[in-house]
Formats: C-alpha cells, sequence, structure tokens
C-alpha cells in the first residue's frame, strides 16, 4: 500500500475514528449480503457513497477514495434479475473493502506506535545538513534546546538516503552520522527505538512499499514531518541551518529553528572527523 497522507494536518484519532465507523458498517453489511440482492447492492452502493465522502475528508491525495470503486463496484451498480451469483458478487466486494479500510488504519496506527511520545519528551526532526555540519547528534543536549525532560531524534529514511548520497561524495562529513546510526542500532531492529544519550532517543522511520517521494526532497521531508506530527499528536520541532526548510516547516504548521551557532561543528572537528574516515 503506498502512503497516505493526512489532510490539512488532520488529527490522527479523529481520522481513525472515521474510518473505524465505515469499518463497522461493512461489517454489518456482510450479514446482510445474502438477502434480497436489489436490497444488498442498494445498500453497499450507499457505504460506497459515505466512504467516498470520508476519505476525501481526510487523506490529501484521491487515490484511497479512488479505491471505492473496483470493477465489481461497476458489475454491483449494474445488478439486475439477470445477474449471476449476485450475492457472492457483492459478498466478496465488501470483503475486499474491509481489507482496505483495515489497511488503512494499520498505517496510520504504525506510525502512531513508534511515534508515541513519553511525557514531557519532544521529537525532534534534524535536517541532513545539521547532521553533516553540526556536532555528533549523540553527543547534543537536544532536550535542554527543546526544553523538554526527554527527546526523540526522528530520522526519516529521505533523509538517511541523503546522507548514502553525500557521503560518496566530497561531504565526506557524512560519513559521520552514518557511522554512529550504525553503531547505536547495530543490535536491534533498526525501526525500534535506540538509546543516543542519557534521556535521548533515536527513531528510524520507514516508508510503505511503493511510495513515491516528491522530486524536491526538502518538501517530502516536511511532508512526512507534517504526518508524523498528525498521527504523534505530539508537536515536532525541525532542527535545520537552512532558512528555506525553516520555512517551509512553519508554514506546514511544523515549529522549526535554525541549529544554534554553539551546536555547529568547529572546522578543527570537521577536518579531524574527516582524517578518521
Amino acid at each position: 500500500m503506498t502512503w497516505h497522507f493526512l489532510k490539512n494536518n488532520n488529527d490522527h484519532s479523529l481520522a481513525t475514528e472515521k474510518l473505524a465507523g465505515l469499518l463497522q458498517n461493512l461489517r454489518n453489511l456482510i450479514g446482510e449480503s445474502n438477502g434480497d440482492p436489489a436490497i444488498s447492492s442498494n445498500r453497499y452502493l450507499m457505504w460506497t457513497e459515505e466512504a467516498e465522502l470520508r476519505l476525501r475528508e481526510i487523506y490529501q491525495d484521491r487515490e484511497a477514495s479512488q479505491k471505492i470503486h473496483s470493477e465489481r463496484y461497476w458489475q454491483i451498480r449494474a445488478i439486475s434479475a439477470s445477474t449471476h451469483r449476485p450475492h457472492s458478487l457483492i459478498r466478496l466486494e465488501i470483503e475486499d473493502k474491509i481489507d482496505l479500510i483495515s489497511a488503512l488504519i494499520d498505517q496510520m496506527e504504525h506510525y502512531r506506535n513508534i511515534l508515541t511520545a513519553k511525557e514531557n519528551e519532544s521529537l525532534i526532526l534534524l535536517d541532513t545538513n545539521v547532521l553533516v555540519h553540526g556536532k555528533p547528534f549523540e553527543m547534543v543536549d537536544w532536550q535542554k534546546l527543546a526544553g523538554s525532560k526527554y527527546a526523540c531524534l526522528v530520522f526519516p529514511l529521505a533523509v538517511i538516503d541523503e546522507l548514502d548520497k553525500l557521503k560518496d561524495t566530497k561531504q565526506h562529513k557524512a560519513r559521520v552520522p552514518l557511522a554512529s546510526l550504525d553503531r547505536l542500532i547495530s543490535h536491534t531492529n533498526p525501526f525500534q527505538r535506540a538509546r543516543a544519550r542519557d534521556g535521548v532517543h533515536i527513531q528510524i522511520t520507514d516508508e510503505p512499499l511503493g511510495h513515491t517521494r516528491l522530486s524536491r526532497v526538502d518538501d517530502e521531508i516536511i511532508r512526512q514531518a507534517s504526518y508524523f506530527q498528525s498521527v504523534s499528536g505530539k508537536n515536532l520541532k525541525v532542527i535545520t541551518r537552512d532558512r528555506g526548510m525553516k520555512f517551509r516547516a512553519e508554514f506546514s504548521g511544523i515549529s522549526a529553528e535554525i541549529l544554534p551557532k554553539e551546536l555547529e561543528r568547529s572546522k578543527t572537528q570537521e577536518g579531524e572527523n574527516d582524517g578518521k574516515q
């Protein structure tokens, strides 16, 4: 399943509630699918109308709502007295849509589970340039910067892929955060939280198979950050060295801050780290 992003910072709880209602109504239709085919098909078609409206309310893209109109959907619309085995046709379509709505709920729950913040914990997403030009992320007091007791550093795969590309160019400094990540997650599932230092954990976030990223990496990172903020129910802060990235985040309703000068890596540190690679 592709990645379906919530619309206008839609609240995860409200979106899940709407999807759960659609799912329950579908399951109720299963028990009615062996009755009069004309009544059963009409009830299912009424469900599809509601489902399309709800999915358009919840998601930015139309792909989820368009999946309601499968080939069997059109066959159900054309049911008549001459339709062969209409009960089976309706039941199979209902079961497919149960799988679809369940998968949509599971996708949100997956990201909510991995991004659920502890009490007094801040979620922080570090822009790629912070990881390359800032002090080693595992040595920074991120709690002090965020004003919280705990901090969780969120690493989208889009950021890690950027680091991987940079490490093979003149940006040898990209190898430093990658080496730190390898060390911190070497004994754990890479998508489970790992301890970076006292009070600071890291969380790598995956992407659904088939997900198509936006062509501009900064836009993709902000799109994912907005989704993470919605499903976690927690304000997320983006730390960057670029004003353009800061403005992109703020335009999307995400708190952002330019990396303080004291957290920049010094020329001496950069030279030392490059020499170790």
